[in-house]
């Protein structure tokens, strides 16, 4: 069986975050998971742009589930081990903008 090239990206935007997986074969990526999870990032946003800890943990949450998407497909057998090249993380602006609120 021929080897193929195994991606996924990220994106978090302010409302959600998204998690697509996919296997390039001849120059072609073709969809194996994807994965939506509503963080609402805009709406946890304190006045001087800081997310404040309960979207924090939203967040952190969502990122764990999905790492566990990850596991779960190296379990059924999708030859799916990626590394820190294969994933794409993107971001939108306002997220970008964004700070974490500070420990105390």
């Amino acid at each position: 069986m021929p080897q193929h090239e195994t991606l996924a990206a990220v994106d978090l935007g302010s409302n959600s975050f998204h998690l697509q997986i996919g296997r390039v074969v001849d120059g072609q990526i073709y969809p194996l998971d994807t994965l939506r999870e509503v963080v609402r990032i805009g709406a946890g946003l304190t006045a001087d742009k800081r997310i404040d800890r309960a979207t924090q943990a939203r967040a952190l949450e969502t990122l764990r589930r999905f790492g566990e998407r990850f596991a779960v497909q190296q379990d059924q057998s999708l030859e799916l081990s990626l590394g820190p090249s294969e994933v794409a993380l993107l971001t939108r602006k306002p997220t970008r903008q964004t700070r974490l609120t500070a420990n105390e």
